[in-house]
């Protein structure tokens, strides 16, 4: 599997280098008289998404960053005229978990096979910020504002009808058998005893309404007796710490946790905590709950 899983990796990360031929010598050509084609630049392609209706977010004077937005769809989407300015490039990105490298081998397959179907757009893998890129070129050459629309839909169309191959919990890695053991301990009800946001401790009226579900791999959130969300929980064992990941459509969020007993304690945030504490400065949500028997 990991032969697998490294031979699509360096296949999504490779470059192909570009020989410029050489000027025929012996025969050369007359000057060619033709005027250069009009190409966006960085200041008229910022111009060009505002007048589409987009309020781009100029970034180092190279990209333009917009949200694009749909039913079923919202994504970040960075725009950029090349150095030469022949080309503009638009790319949006989707984070990967930690152990992405252990994803099961269907995941990468699915993905190098995909990479086929979707040219020009191609995925590529940003290790060392744990992203997965989706970059889609366009020709520089007299675009207007209608085939600028027309791009930004298309490049729009790949990602949302892909979103189940790009899903963050796909690239989750496989669980060992002393965390899947571990997960199917959690099975049951928990009630929450006390909870707190940002050092904030919630109304103990409220708590007492919270519950927790854990069955068959997924998380559901209860309020009153009534499921707020559900999400697939996802369990690593690393460094003598338990980490977990649970994610639904909307994203994902990582943190860490203890079982003692019957008593079960969570640290939740945006990027995993170290420790279990909830204070102001660090944003952490702690949560201690007690199986229901």
């Amino acid at each position: 599997m990991f032969r697998i899983c490294a031979a699509v990796l360096i296949a999504l990360t490779a470059c192909t280098a570009v020989r410029a031929d050489l000027p025929n010598l012996t025969n050369p050509k007359a000057p060619d008289t033709k005027s250069e084609p009009v190409r966006l630049d960085f200041k008229s392609l910022g111009e060009m998404l505002t007048d589409l209706g987009f309020d781009p977010k100029p970034s180092d004077n190279t990209y333009q960053q917009i949200r694009a937005t749909r039913k079923d769809n919202s994504s970040s989407i960075w725009l950029m005229v090349s150095g030469n300015q022949k080309i503009l490039w638009m790319y949006t990105e989707f984070s990967l978990p930690e152990g992405y490298e252990k994803a099961p081998a269907s995941v990468w397959q699915k993905l190098l096979e995909m990479n086929d179907d979707i040219g020009p757009v191609q995925f590529s893998i940003d290790g060392k910020d744990r992203r997965l890129i989706l970059r889609k070129p366009v020709h520089n050459d007299g675009i207007t504002s209608v085939m600028l629309r027309k791009e930004i839909d298309s490049f729009m169309d790949v990602i949302s009808k892909n979103q189940v191959v790009w899903a963050y919990g796909n690239f989750l890695p496989v669980m060992s058998i002393a965390e899947k053991k571990l997960l199917a301990e959690l099975s049951g009800t928990w009630q929450v005893i006390e909870t707190a946001q940002a050092g904030k401790s919630a109304p103990a009226e409220n708590v007492a309404k919270l519950t927790l579900v854990f069955e068959n791999g997924k998380l559901t959130i209860n309020n009153d007796g009534k499921p707020m969300a559900t999400n697939d929980f996802h369990i690593q064992m690393k460094n003598g710490a338990i980490w977990f990941d649970f994610v639904n459509q909307y994203g994902s969020e990582v943190g860490i946790l203890k079982l003692e007993g019957d008593e079960l304690t969570l640290c939740i945030n945006k990027v995993r905590p170290s420790e279990f504490e909830s204070t102001e400065k660090n944003g952490n949500t702690l949560t201690v709950l007690k199986r229901k028997k």
